[in-house]
């Protein structure tokens, strides 16, 4: 489950009753969809389990292996919420280097000129989607490709990156190992950068998955300015930065969101803001450790 979020997602308090194996199992029309080729892997849904059960053939019986079936508890954890994160990491990029400290990012030589919230489309194949039929028989659709945030770096020689938490429920699950930057690391932390070398590598990769419609800057957002230096406690800025939010997705914040956003934002606040004030940074490795959680049926060369 994700730190803070009261309601969990279903796929996580339901047994899995069908196979949606990778590999083995087709992906299917999505139920009650009028367009045939609206298609993804099928998660069927039974009576509930206890969180205990999670990861284990009581949640799963017919996954093809262990690793299959925690493959997809973290592709169904890590599935929605892609706004809110990444805006929280943006916000608190910000707060650690562009307000009271005198260091500011920058990719190998260049500064960093801007960075912010972009928005688009991200290309998923059918096979890499994912919807739910609940036990009462109605559907829930996973992650909509169509409606995807990531994080865009402009550097001062107009380089652009993208930095991108919310690709791995789309099979696309390419990780950073925790270690040398955590006191208690996590077992991966998904994140993938579309750098130079990866742009070198494949050319062409950025365009070939990112259709972007709209982007919003952060480092040169007043009103994300105001929040941080404007008030004498972050929780007193939330009105503000729930307007804020509001107005990139254009729609009303739940109360769901409105709870776990603080909390979120307070934690990315301390986290990159320690590492700044310990210096922390110092220690990490210049290569972040990486790697690609594949399918059985996948080798690196059919990513």
């Amino acid at each position: 489950m994700r730190v803070g979020i009261n309601k969990p997602h279903p796929g996580l308090t339901h047994r899995i009753i069908n196979s949606p194996n990778p590999g083995v199992t087709l992906p299917e029309p999505v139920p009650g969809s009028n367009d045939f080729e609206d298609q993804a892997m099928i998660v069927r849904l039974g009576e509930q389990v206890s969180l205990q059960n999670l990861g284990t053939p009581t949640w799963w019986p017919t996954a093809l292996s262990e690793k299959v079936r925690n493959k997809m508890l973290r592709r169904i954890t890590f599935d929605g919420f892609d706004f809110h994160l990444h805006w929280a990491v943006c916000f608190a990029l910000l707060d650690a280097f562009y307000t009271e400290q005198k260091i500011r990012l920058k990719y190998k030589t260049s500064p960093i000129a801007d960075f912010g919230l972009a928005h688009g489309k991200f290309r998923v194949t059918s096979q890499d989607r994912l919807a739910y039929v609940l036990p009462d028989g109605s559907v829930r659709r996973g992650q909509d490709p169509d409606d995807h945030w990531w994080i865009y770096f402009t550097t001062m020689k107009g380089e652009e990156l993208i930095l991108d938490f919310g690709v791995y429920t789309w099979n696309m699950a390419m990780f950073i190992g925790t270690a040398p930057y955590v006191k208690e690391p996590l077992v991966m932390a998904p994140a993938v950068f579309f750098n130079r070398m990866l742009n070198q590598n494949v050319p062409n990769i950025t365009t070939q998955l990112y259709t972007e419609k709209e982007r919003f800057s952060v480092l040169k957002d007043k009103d994300m300015a105001s929040a941080i230096l404007d008030y004498p406690q972050l929780i007193k800025a939330m009105p503000l930065c729930f307007e804020w939010a509001e107005n990139k997705l254009k729609r009303k914040l739940n109360t769901e969101e409105k709870q776990f956003l603080p909390y979120w934002i307070r934690f990315m606040f301390m986290r990159v803001g320690d590492a700044m004030i310990e210096e922390q940074w110092k220690k990490w490795p210049e290569i972040p450790p990486q790697g690609i959680d594949i399918d059985p049926n996948e080798t690196l060369r059919t990513r």
